[in-house]
């Protein structure tokens, strides 16, 4: 689907660019145009219909794109140790999978996550489990803002991080994260340290394992299940910033009472 897309784009890109060559120079006397005004008139307009039929299939390439189908739910994935809000004999869980560089992510942070903590995890309904899943080759800052999130958790202040780098998403960097070190009470020159170090790419590169095993090929990801021991089981997925009402739904459907 991305060939596709990228494909359409460089075709209309480059009719336009066939095109402009051809209209006609304001102050530009008739007799020095190589093409007779009509012919030129009507080989525009074909060429401007052909941009607007690849600019239609390019738009529905993208609308596509931005709710992808999820792929099948695992049997079972190891939770692990992770960073986690709720109450330890909560019975249902949720694993996150994102990228702090992700649009999407950033939407269901704001718009729905608040909820969720406030209707599922501080009433001890559920547990919340988060893991990194950079998508390196769309998102340059991606890798660099999760290892950021990978040395807060080290230093327990993940959480606080996590809101933070959304909060700063369009401006991730070096000084940014320096910023949010301050504001959470890190060190910031601790932290730059940290995230250069082997361990936290370890750690990251952990991350990225146990999403690719459960088959997570985009951000944000979800699984939802029954928490049995150390395991997610019962899962279903959710792709994409799904609404509130969607993770509701899916969680009442995985209540041990039903």
């Amino acid at each position: 689907m991305a060939m596709s897309v990228t494909r359409s784009l460089l075709v209309a890109t480059g009719l336009l660019l066939t095109v402009l060559p051809a209209l006609p120079v304001v102050g530009q006397e008739a007799t020095e145009r190589s093409t007779p005004p009509a012919v030129a008139t009507d080989e525009i307009v074909r060429q401007l219909q052909e941009i607007i039929k690849e600019l239609r299939a390019l738009r529905a390439d993208v609308r596509s794109l931005r709710t992808p189908p999820a792929p099948p739910a695992p049997a079972r994935v190891s939770l692990g140790d992770a960073p986690v809000l709720g109450k330890p004999e909560a019975r249902l869980g949720i694993v996150e999978f994102a990228d702090f560089q992700c649009p999407y992510c950033k939407r269901f942070h704001n718009d729905t996550f608040s909820r969720i903590k406030t209707t599922f995890i501080d009433s001890g309904k559920a547990r919340y489990w988060f893991r990194n899943f950079p998508l390196e080759g769309v998102h340059p800052e991606a890798r660099q803002a999760a290892l950021v999130a990978v040395c807060a958790w080290r230093k327990d202040l993940f959480w606080p991080v996590y809101s933070a780098l959304f909060d700063h998403q369009t401006e991730l960097a070096a000084d940014a994260y320096r910023e949010i070190a301050r504001s959470v009470g890190l060190d910031s020159a601790a932290l730059l340290e940290c995230i250069g170090s082997p361990e936290a790419s370890s750690r990251l590169k952990e991350d990225v394992t146990v999403a690719e095993r459960a088959g997570v090929a985009g951000t944000p990801h979800f699984l939802l299940g029954r928490v049995e021991g150390d395991q997610l089981t019962n899962i279903a997925v959710l792709s994409g910033a799904q609404p509130f009402d969607a993770f509701a739904a899916a969680l009442e459907r995985l209540a041990p009472n039903q």
